[in-house]
């Protein structure tokens, strides 16, 4: 057809009708598929716009605005970057003046877009060779800030929190990041960007929640060598959040029960429509010695209990004080009874648990 000999509708009419002013009026004709991909289809857009808009030097383009371009039927190139100045960088690599005095930015509303915002990581996803959800690794928070993607970020808590978001078909967790480069965690913004997903991770939605993780959970999550760096969790906090006061003793407290917590945030996976507690005090339930029983974690609805034992549970740990392991036994059997006795399942969940709900789920099938 006619139109496939030229590049737009426009230059069409042009060649066929030299003898009209075609250029005083404005199309904005709707492109094939895939036609903005072209980086050449993408430079005489802009061709056609700096020859409409009077623009013959580098300079010429601080006039130009992101919304003129828009307006312009410039929105599906515009899509592909993070800001027009990245647009004629990529469009006119040649000249490395062009577009540095531009300061617009996009229209309010536009990087809400999940579609925008999804466009701009397909296209940081390009430029930095990521192929997999592990690649992200090699990535930091502020790469994104500097690549345009600032204005995204603010709309999550985290970085991970973005991904899992705009790509929600893709497996996300917080080891998908935990392999640093050399000096990663240098930049505050990426040790920022680490308590944000481990906040996510470990449900922390109060500061004194930050007393019941263990320095292992924190390692276990990747976060080894962040926790080198500061010395300690007391002295990351206060940097990643200055304006709170920490308590340094709770902190090192020996009784943070830190997989007591862990448990309870599975069974509360396991049970989602229950209310579930931790430490009950069941009043139907006493020992001899005439004290109320406590379950570290109890499913009133379903009368079902979880009790997290530790090593000194299953061997004798004369240095942490826990008394030796024949009182822990005949505790542990005397609570074991009395639930059975009020039709409660006890569930035993032993310190070698892998931490996995999988694995909590097919301790309560054998449990009896």
């Amino acid at each position: 057809s006619i139109l496939k000999r030229y590049k737009t509708l426009q230059a069409s009419l042009e060649a066929v009708f030299p003898e009209y002013n075609w250029e005083a009026m404005h199309f904005r004709s709707r492109a094939p598929n895939n036609y903005w991909e072209s980086l050449e289809n993408q430079r005489h857009f802009f061709d056609e716009f700096a020859r409409r808009y009077h623009i013959k030097e580098p300079g010429d383009w601080s006039k130009i605005t992101y919304s003129m371009v828009l307006h312009d039927g410039g929105g599906s190139i515009l899509q592909r970057y993070s800001s027009l100045r990245d647009a004629l960088h990529a469009v006119y690599p040649e000249n490395k003046e062009i577009g540095l005095e531009i300061k617009s930015r996009a229209p309010n509303h536009h990087w809400k877009s999940l579609e925008n915002q999804r466009q701009f990581f397909n296209e940081f996803t390009t430029k930095h060779n990521i192929k997999s959800p592990s690649d992200w690794s090699k990535v930091s928070y502020r790469q994104v800030v500097d690549a345009g993607g600032g204005s995204i970020l603010r709309e999550y808590s985290s970085l991970l929190s973005a991904l899992a978001t705009i790509f929600p078909e893709q497996q996300w967790d917080i080891s998908t990041r935990t392999i640093a480069p050399k000096h990663f965690w240098i930049d505050v913004d990426n040790a920022k960007d680490f308590v944000s997903q481990f906040k996510e991770l470990y449900q922390i939605k109060q500061d004194k929640d930050w007393y019941r993780v263990s320095l292992a959970q924190f390692h276990q999550a990747g976060g080894a060598a962040l926790a080198r760096r500061y010395d300690s969790l007391y002295e990351l906090l206060k940097v990643v959040y200055p304006d709170k006061k920490w308590d340094k003793k709770s902190f090192q407290s020996r009784s943070k029960r830190s997989a007591q917590r862990w448990m309870f945030l599975q069974v509360q996976k396991a049970f989602p429509d229950c209310e579930v507690v931790e430490e009950y005090l069941h009043e139907d339930l006493s020992r001899k010695s005439g004290r109320a029983i406590e379950l570290d974690v109890f499913v009133p609805s379903h009368q079902i209990a979880f009790e997290y034992q530790g090593e000194h549970h299953y061997l004798d740990s004369p240095g942490i004080g826990a008394g030796s392991i024949e009182l822990h036994q005949h505790r542990d059997n005397e609570k074991a009874e009395l639930c059975k006795e009020q039709g409660i399942q006890l569930v035993t969940v032993p310190y070698w648990w892998d931490k996995s709900l999988e694995s909590l789920q097919n301790l309560m099938n054998t449990a009896e």
